[in-house]
C-alpha cells in the first residue's frame, strides 16, 4: 500500500471514530439535561432506550480512533529499484 493510502485511511479513521465519539458526548449530555416526559412521548423511547444508543456510537468511535491509531505505519510498497554502475 502506498505511504499516502495508508496515512489517508489513518486520518480518515481517526477522524471520523473522533467526531462520533464528540457526537455521542454532546448528545449524551443533551438527553440528560433535555430530556422530559414530552420529548419521550413524541420519540417513543425512554431516556434509558436512547442511553444504549449513544454508547453504542461511542464504542464504534473509540474503535475508529484505535484502529487508526494502531494501524502500522510502515511502508509496504516496494522502493524504486535502484541503478548501480
Amino acid at each position: 500500500m502506498p505511504r499516502w493510502l495508508n496515512r489517508l485511511f489513518r486520518m480518515t479513521s481517526i477522524g471520523i471514530g473522533a467526531t462520533l465519539l464528540m457526537s455521542a458526548a454532546v448528545n449524551f449530555v443533551a438527553i440528560e439535561k433535555l430530556f422530559d416526559a414530552s420529548v419521550e412521548h413524541q420519540l417513543g423511547m425512554t431516556k434509558a432506550d436512547m442511553r444504549w444508543l449513544y454508547y453504542g456510537f461511542a464504542t464504534f468511535g473509540l474503535l475508529f480512533v484505535l484502529l487508526g491509531a494502531l494501524w502500522p505505519r510502515r511502508n509496504t510498497a516496494k522502493p524504486p529499484p535502484t541503478l548501480r554502475r
